[in-house]
């Protein structure tokens, strides 16, 4: 790929492989998901195994949040590439030098004043995503990545929906994470209501280390116990009650409701007692971002970011429109990018 350098692999993606390179200009460090633009295009993976994952418009949505708005706990993306004979569909993102929260987790459970930081800045990103009209639907400690500032970045948007109410038969990630009536293919559910029980997960494997479950259905014991209002007397159970207080178990309680009607909603989760002081502390250091959009609300493609397609011979018609989207989503990006590393020279100031 023009103007990167590969440095190591990371590891492999369902459709190629995820490379740790560096941009030569800036001699920065970046990750590069380089994927194979056929097993792209027919969702499957390299093992001829099919696959819900959608990146094509993963990044699309990514890069329409970029453009109404960057925000500070979510991937920065860099670029898009697709190359016709190369068979490569590229998506160029910040390297998150610390990896991710699940393998933070691994090593050991972390305490309420760091959990609270920490969840404060997963809900902040996943909201940020509900108020655009997006459902992540793979929400996980695996995709928080953290930078070099030890803050939290919502990642991985190949499952995200442009919709709240999904429809029947609607795989979503992880059953670790999943809410119980993701597992129900005969109904329909809310994506932003299934997203809320998902961060309840990640929270509780914070304070504890531990998931509640290991799928959130009837023959799962643990959630039983959970869908009977019982979570208080299965961490006790555990000998875990000493890791929440009062107001971590009312929140992660509220959450980890298995009827979607009564769940807490994001937004509520976010007005909780136990956020209290990460509202007050985001306030004080968050500055305003200007707005990457024109008056005439489309996105500013005049800074011509790097875009490499295959220009030669004819094109498909779909090449073409995966060529505009790529075209759109590097100019939110390129200019997202810029206006992120003014918002970290602030902060920094702050």
């Amino acid at each position: 790929m023009k103007g990167y350098r590969e440095i190591r692999d990371l590891g492999p993606a369902q459709y190629g492989r995820i490379v740790l390179s560096e941009h030569k200009a800036s001699q920065t460090k970046v990750v590069i998901k380089k994927l194979g633009l056929s097993c792209v295009r027919r969702k499957v993976c390299l093992n001829g195994n099919k696959s819900p994952e959608d990146n094509i418009n993963g990044a699309k949505l990514l890069g329409a949040l970029a453009a109404a708005g960057d925000h500070p706990n979510v991937v920065t993306l860099r670029e898009v590439i697709t190359h016709e004979k190369e068979d490569l569909f590229a998506v160029v993102l910040d390297y998150y030098e610390q990896g991710d929260m699940y393998a933070k987790i691994k090593r050991g459970r972390i305490n309420e004043i760091q959990a609270r930081k920490a969840f404060y800045q997963m809900l902040s990103g996943l909201q940020h995503c509900h108020s655009h009209g997006l459902g992540h639907l793979d929400v996980s400690l695996e995709n928080f990545l953290i930078d070099a500032n030890g803050d939290l970045c919502l990642s991985d948007f190949g499952l995200c929906v442009d919709k709240d109410v999904m429809t029947t038969n609607m795989r979503v990630g992880k059953d670790l994470y999943a809410a119980p009536e993701c597992h129900n293919m005969d109904k329909p559910f809310n994506a932003f209501i299934a997203d809320a029980w998902s961060a309840g997960v990640c929270l509780f494997m914070c304070l504890t280390g531990t998931p509640p479950v290991h799928c959130a259905k009837q023959n799962d014991r643990c959630f039983g116990a959970i869908a009977s209002g019982k979570l208080r007397k299965l961490v006790k159970s555990w000998n875990m009650d000493s890791y929440f207080s009062e107001q971590s178990i009312d929140l992660v309680s509220g959450l980890l409701t298995a009827d979607p009607s009564k769940r807490l909603k994001l937004s509520e989760a976010l007005e909780h007692p136990w956020l209290a002081s990460e509202r007050k502390r985001s306030a004080e250091i968050r500055p305003e971002t200007p707005s990457r959009l024109h008056s005439s609300g489309t996105v500013d493609t005049r800074r011509n970011p790097q875009i490499t397609t295959d220009d030669e011979g004819t094109e498909s018609q779909e090449s073409i429109e995966e060529e505009a989207i790529t075209a759109k989503i590097s100019a939110a990006a390129a200019a997202s990018n810029e206006h992120k590393g003014l918002r970290k020279k602030r902060k920094r100031s702050a």
